[in-house]
């Protein structure tokens, strides 16, 4: 890992090493298998490795400005002004991205788009419907990374359950 501002981290292993900064998250039980997945099929990983800091501050994010909001039982409607936020760039992101608390209607009832977005966490399978979406490049939408998350009020975490190119939707079933 280089100790430089703009490649500090060059794989999701660098940024997996900070994890223990993010007191109010944790991970899907095989996010670092899918973690893996991610470096071998996401063609822009080896070409832009300030992805993986735009991934770094996207989880620093959840960690903070979104376990505050969604913890305090904040829905959509209160969580409004992070999502403009998010789409700035925020916190220092290099990129431009969004928020969803859900997904639409037509994905979750498509049960291969519902399973694209269910992962394991204590052993049992959840559906992950919020999401932050990160875009390193507006004009080429195949380089979009969502991170699915989803919180677990019994233990006080938002837990990520993907990290990754975007998942298939009923608008989008090419990606």
């Amino acid at each position: 890992m280089k100790n430089t501002e703009e490649n500090e981290f060059e794989n999701m292993g660098d940024v997996l090493r900070f994890r223990w900064l993010w007191g109010n998250l944790a991970f899907a039980d095989d996010f670092e298998e899918r973690a893996q997945k991610f470096e071998k099929d996401y063609p822009y990983s080896k070409r832009d490795k300030g992805i993986y800091r735009e991934i770094f501050r996207a989880f620093c994010l959840l960690n903070c400005h979104l376990f505050e909001k969604i913890s305090k039982g904040g829905g959509a409607g209160t969580i409004e002004d992070l999502g403009k936020l998010v789409a700035a760039p925020l916190y220092g992101m290099k990129c431009y991205g969004g928020l969803s608390m859900r997904e639409q209607s037509m994905t979750k009832e498509v049960e291969a788009f519902a399973n694209a977005r269910t992962f394991p966490y204590h052993g049992n399978a959840f559906a992950f419907w919020p999401h932050l979406k990160l875009e390193p490049n507006k004009k080429v939408r195949e380089m979009a990374l969502c991170i699915h998350f989803r919180y677990f009020n019994e233990e006080g975490k938002i837990v990520v359950g993907y990290c990754g190119p975007h998942l298939p939707t009923f608008g989008r079933q090419h990606l």
